[in-house]
């Protein structure tokens, strides 16, 4: 049976065209690489073009490879094990900053990363001497996904110990309820925690609202919230966060557009926060503030 795609044109006739351009070394890795991957969904590739599609993938490592001094050929990445291989080869002979970063874009850009790969370069970040490791590990967090619960947790209390700030956004960077509680706790004890972007919506996507009551931190999440009622700041960029990293209900409650204000408006009013719930749904529609307060039982009914 055919795949959709070879209706409408002959594979062969679009390999023809795409090969050229995805054998230019002076063109960026990632649109070659894109352009592969949109080939393989959409026809039944032969083994030489599955080869052909895992080789550009890997020549993604010429973005790290220079780093190492090591050539890459496509019997280093031709399989799973041989992926797995190089990549501990590589992480053994890190002694740099830029190295750690380096294998983070060789993970992100293999469809299948070895095993624990991810763990193990956070683990191996963290014994960097660089004082950029604290927020290299909470950016790398980001996007790496297949975290355990134990490894999270070491990390967490690592960072605890190096800087509390970012301690607090990689709890709610994870996908655990208990390492969300321990964030909550930095931000009653520590009132000076900054006003940040990434970490009000961060705490949006959790869904931590009705928590962050009891902390001096509220204040500047509500001030967040209505500042960016439709959608999120530019330069905060959440995306690569995976599903599993995502609160369990968001896919029915998706904090994105005039939602943002209503979810948390509901979160509050089920906790029965009602004049929080009240004053935050009045300040969103422009209310005189002497007014904020009034009327929230007909407010919260509509």
């Amino acid at each position: 049976m055919s795949s959709p795609g070879e209706s409408c044109c002959r594979k062969e006739s679009l390999l023809s065209l795409v090969r050229p351009f995805c054998a230019n070394l002076d063109l960026p890795v990632e649109p070659r690489t894109a352009v592969l991957q949109l080939l393989e969904q959409n026809f039944n590739l032969g083994d030489g073009d599955s080869s052909l599609l895992l080789f550009y993938q890997s020549e993604a490592i010429n973005i790290v490879s220079k780093m190492w001094q090591h050539t890459i050929t496509l019997e280093s990445v031709n399989s799973a094990v041989a992926q797995a291989l190089l990549f501990d080869e590589l992480l053994a002979s890190n002694d740099t900053f830029e190295q750690f970063q380096g294998l983070l874009q060789l993970i992100l850009i293999w469809t299948v990363a070895p095993p624990g790969a991810a763990g193990r370069l956070l683990s191996s970040t963290l014994k960097c001497s660089s004082q950029e490791v604290p927020l290299a590990v909470v950016t790398m967090r980001k996007s790496l996904h297949g975290i355990d619960f134990e490894l999270d947790c070491e990390l967490f209390n690592d960072l605890c110990g190096r800087d509390l700030f970012l301690a607090t956004c990689y709890s709610f960077i994870t996908p655990h309820n208990e390492l969300h509680r321990s964030g909550i706790e930095i931000l009653k004890q520590e009132p000076a925690t900054p006003e940040n972007e990434e970490l009000c919506e961060l705490l949006l996507m959790r869904r931590q609202a009705v928590h962050l009551i009891s902390t001096p931190y509220y204040d500047a999440f509500i001030k967040h919230l209505l500042n960016y009622q439709k959608s999120p700041p530019e330069g905060v960029n959440l995306e690569r966060l995976d599903k599993d990293t995502l609160c369990p209900d968001d896919d029915e409650n998706e904090v994105s557009g005039s939602s943002r204000v209503d979810d948390v408006v509901h979160q509050l009013h089920g906790a029965g926060l009602w004049s929080q719930a009240g004053s935050l749904l009045l300040a969103s529609q422009d209310v005189y503030p002497s007014f904020e307060n009034y009327g929230f039982c007909y407010s919260c009914s509509d």
